[in-house]
């Protein structure tokens, strides 16, 4: 089920995304709502989720070393 580049699967990606956006609103401007579907949203919301301990949402990342 999961999609993109990030490899989100939708549920993961509508709770993050909320937040994403509002963490970093110059980021998403005229982007619109967030859209599991656009490449843009999905690397601005895992960004965010990296940046914020929640890296762990993908099964890569403890294998690449993360905590």
């Amino acid at each position: 089920p999961s999609k993109g580049l990030f490899q989100f699967i939708e549920p993961t990606f509508k709770s993050m995304a909320p937040k994403a956006k509002a963490a970093n609103p110059q980021a998403w401007a005229n982007l619109g709502e967030p859209n599991f579907n656009d490449w843009r949203h999905q690397a601005l919301t895992a960004a965010w989720a990296v940046a914020n301990g929640q890296g762990s949402h993908w099964s890569t990342y403890k294998a690449s070393g993360g905590k």
